[in-house]
């Protein structure tokens, strides 16, 4: 409940359910991403050159390797809200006159922000470029009186339903019991690396033509930071037509330095699963609309888009052309039921027992998601600790060696190299040895 996106895809998959025997997820999935697209497409075709339009449409279809997946995947909710930049765009300059204007504005605002929270990074760009919204007192309150309004039904929603997380510390401050805590430090701590390493390693470009990831990943980069300079250029001349090649510069900005002040960031370029870039997958659209934007200002503009346009169709085509991994999933799929029931062992164990086969790797992704979940991503007390030992605990005699194997595999992630030493070796001492007779 407190993913808007959740309840919008879970109510269409539910209604697709009942269509003959279709993969529901996979279908309410698929025809979001149709949505998406489309709205990004005729944003575009509203405010952008035709030249644009035909080569971000070609680009929606041949997409860097960051993109295509999360397209695909059930609930991949930072690609799918990816028409949202493109909505702000539409509402920041849309003609409307009078308070029925604005306050739809906020309604359709508010909307996105329960769909998804990353639109507040963006909304102080939409209150820049929606001026006018400020120069009468009954236009604003009316603006901010629908949003508000909107978005308290959205806490309604959010704090009395049970969406599991328990672990993590469930909380109107948190998001899956990431806290939202230390802005200031978490940016400057992070900002060196965001355009350098989180940014380039979002395309999920791979090595072509004997040139490393690496590498290609930062000649895609600079193809998107020339078209950003080609934006401002753009601006800098003609001010009032260009306004919306400036607000994409601007929106990428923001919800980069944004992502760098949260606790989401992703600073490794050599990751090979999406799921580490998945939060980028809400502004690459609109990153990619800014450098074919810019790049086709320039005065050679076909070579450039060419050679970008080719970039990502080869990246797409290898990524396609990579082949299925025949890799068992199993601990992964236990890690995130711990994420949402790993305070209930009961209920856990009763959906593990439902797979024989994967039986035992499940509850290895058990142990290996509650000891995350408890001692990573805060700063962990003894009495998490002691919650760790407890869980243990529920689980059955049979289940428990599992679950401890789970711990060690969590102690050898990077995530866990900051826990405490006497941390370190209380989760040691849980941990099952040739020597050690499981413990009640």
């Amino acid at each position: 409940p407190h993913e808007g996106g959740t309840i919008l895809l879970s109510l269409l998959a539910l209604i697709i359910g009942q269509i003959g025997d279709l993969p529901s997820l996979t279908v309410a999935s698929l025809l979001f991403d149709l949505f998406a697209r489309s709205v990004q497409l005729i944003v575009v075709r509203r405010f952008f050159p035709p030249q644009v339009m035909h080569w971000f449409g070609a680009w929606t279809v041949l997409s860097i390797p960051g993109i295509l997946p999360w397209s695909v995947v059930n609930y991949g909710l930072h690609s799918l809200a990816a028409f949202v930049p493109f909505a702000l765009l539409w509402l920041a300059f849309r003609e409307h006159k009078g308070v029925r204007g604005h306050m739809l504005d906020g309604l359709a605002i508010g909307g996105m922000i329960w769909f998804s929270y990353s639109t507040i990074a963006l909304l102080p760009l939409y209150l820049f470029f929606r001026r006018d919204l400020f120069r009468v007192p009954r236009h604003w309150l009316m603006f901010f009186g629908a949003c508000a309004g909107l978005l308290g039904l959205h806490m309604l929603v959010r704090s009395p339903a049970d969406p599991g997380f328990h672990l993590s510390g469930f909380s109107p401050a948190s998001i899956r019991g990431m806290a939202l805590d230390s802005p200031v430090g978490k940016f400057i701590n992070n900002v060196d690396h965001l355009w350098t390493s989180s940014f380039p390693g979002s395309s999920m470009l791979p090595p072509m033509m004997g040139l490393s990831t690496i590498f290609m990943q930062h000649i895609w980069a600079l193809f998107m930071f020339a078209g950003s300079i080609g934006c401002v250029f753009a601006w800098a001349r003609r001010r009032t037509v260009e306004r919306q090649v400036l607000f994409c510069v601007l929106a990428v900005l923001l919800f980069g330095f944004t992502y760098a002040a949260s606790p989401f960031f992703h600073e490794r370029p050599d990751r090979t699963a999406f799921v580490h870039y998945r939060h980028w997958a809400f502004i690459l659209p609109m990153v990619t609309l800014m450098a074919i934007a810019g790049l086709s200002r320039f005065r050679y503009a076909l070579a450039p888009l060419l050679l970008h346009g080719l970039l990502c169709a080869i990246g797409a085509g290898l990524l396609f052309a990579a082949g299925k991994s025949d890799e068992r999933t199993f601990k992964e799929t236990g890690y995130v039921l711990a994420i949402k029931f790993g305070h209930d062992p009961g209920r856990l164990s009763s959906l593990a027992r439902n797979y024989p086969e994967a039986e035992a790797d499940l509850f290895r992704g058990a142990g290996w998601g509650s000891a995350e979940i408890l001692l990573a991503f805060h700063e962990p007390t003894q009495r998490d600790l002691d919650t760790l030992a407890a869980l243990m605990s529920r689980y059955s005699a049979r289940e428990r060696p599992w679950f401890r194997e789970g711990l060690a595999l969590a102690l050898s992630r990077d995530v866990m190299r900051h826990l405490r030493p006497d941390f370190r070796e209380q989760v040691r001492e849980m941990i099952p040895t040739p020597n050690k007779a499981d413990r009640p």
